[in-house]
């Protein structure tokens, strides 16, 4: 559970970094919207699992360039499952970022939904560890193992 606390942890500080450096006037910038605007929601839950890719691999420890290949192998993977060109998303969060309102309005949805994540994640522990062991015998083996111990 601690390591999970701690990928939290820098999540938060990661997105608290991107919404400071987003809201620097807190006015709405007239930036030409890209064809392929990512929509809001589905830019949500990107960024979110985005993140939560960023904070595995930090947790792992690699080395820079294994870091890299795993982060743009989950990246890719990410944008194959939204049906989004990578093109198109870096276009689109270039976009939100020029549009600070909007972007802050994406990250707090994308902090709600990992908080919402990172909340079923514990209770999936605490409730692992709460349950006992199911333990399953095999019937005929305890049989075999109680005749030969009487033998």
């Amino acid at each position: 559970m601690l390591n999970n606390n701690k990928i939290f942890q820098t999540l938060i500080l990661a997105m608290v970094f991107i919404l400071n450096l987003c809201c620097q006037d807190g006015k709405k910038n007239t930036a030409e919207k890209p064809k392929n605007l990512v929509p809001t929601k589905q830019m949500e839950l990107i960024l979110g699992e985005l993140h939560m890719v960023d904070a595995l691999v930090n947790q792992r420890g690699l080395a820079a360039d294994s870091a890299k290949k795993m982060s743009t192998d989950f990246y890719d993977f990410i944008y194959r499952k939204y049906g989004v060109e990578k093109n198109d998303f870096n276009n689109s969060y270039q976009y939100y970022l020029n549009n600070p309102v909007e972007m802050d309005s994406i990250y707090v949805n994308v902090l709600e939904n990992l908080n919402i994540e990172n909340l079923k994640l514990n209770k999936a522990v605490v409730d692992s560890l709460q349950k006992p062991a199911m333990i399953s015998v095999d019937t005929n083996v305890a049989k075999s193992t109680k005749l030969n111990r009487v033998k």
